[in-house]
């Protein structure tokens, strides 16, 4: 799971990248990140990663 503060700082590089002239989906995979879990994350910036470890689901299902 990333952090809240380590999840601003990569969102900060992808746009930084991103304005010097870097297409997201190529700045993303730059740093092995997919182009989704940005897009979640752009869109709620104010909790954590809400996706639950596989293990948990499992459990819940057992």
């Amino acid at each position: 799971m990333t952090s809240l503060i380590e999840r601003d700082k990569i969102m900060a590089l992808i746009m930084a990248a991103m304005a010097a002239g870097a297409r997201q989906n190529r700045a993303c995979a730059a740093i092995s990140l997919n182009k989704r879990t940005l897009q979640r994350w752009q869109s709620d910036k104010s909790t954590g990663d809400a996706h639950p470890p596989a293990r948990a689901i499992a459990q819940k299902q057992a």
